[in-house]
């Protein structure tokens, strides 16, 4: 952390500072990991167009003859791939993870600022929005990870939860990439 109190962007103040150091509840961070995330996905799509592309232009061999990007099958109307696979960029794995990681730690951000609204005079420590695919794995984030948030907020939150059937659908919680480590 810079010196003089302040978290950098992208850093939640750290527990040991008094909450009468801290500036007043901000979305600034959150808002700020959202555009990163939403510059990811131009960046995914950019290069996701330019893999497609390389896809129809790239020269296979088939058959001992070279084709310009596809094999001509007499018995389909349409040119089909090669069976050679084309190499991806890896960079396309990379931004996926870079912008799940990203919009994450928005929510994560929105809990911290929420605990500083609904709890001022407690620190707000171990906070993350929570992604439960269990009501058991809800109970225990409601307990711990945002304790200190008021009913109203926690009751919008526990709305968007795959264990309370988010959007009208449930999770059957086969997905652990959504949920919460303490699960």
């Amino acid at each position: 952390m810079p010196s003089g109190g302040k978290a950098s962007l992208g850093e939640p103040p750290d527990a040991d500072i008094s909450m009468t150091n801290c500036a007043r509840p901000s979305l600034d961070a959150a808002n700020a990991r959202v555009s990163r995330a939403r510059d990811h996905i131009h960046e995914l799509q950019r290069r996701t167009r330019a893999t497609l592309r390389a896809r129809k232009s790239n020269m296979f061999v088939s058959g001992g003859r070279e084709s310009s990007g596809v094999c001509e099958d007499s018995t389909h109307s349409d040119s089909v791939p090669a069976n050679e696979p084309l190499p991806v960029d890896p960079t396309i794995s990379i931004l996926v993870g870079e912008v799940a990681y990203n919009l994450r730690a928005a929510l994560d951000y929105l809990v911290y600022e929420l605990s500083i609204v609904d709890s001022p005079r407690q620190e707000p420590t171990m906070t993350q929005f929570p992604i439960c695919s269990s009501p058991g794995s809800w109970e225990r984030s409601r307990r711990t990870r945002i304790r200190l948030l008021s009913d109203a907020h926690v009751t919008d939150i526990k709305k968007l939860q795959p264990a309370t059937g988010a959007g009208g659908r449930r999770c059957s919680g086969t997905s652990p990439t959504l949920t919460n480590t303490s699960d």
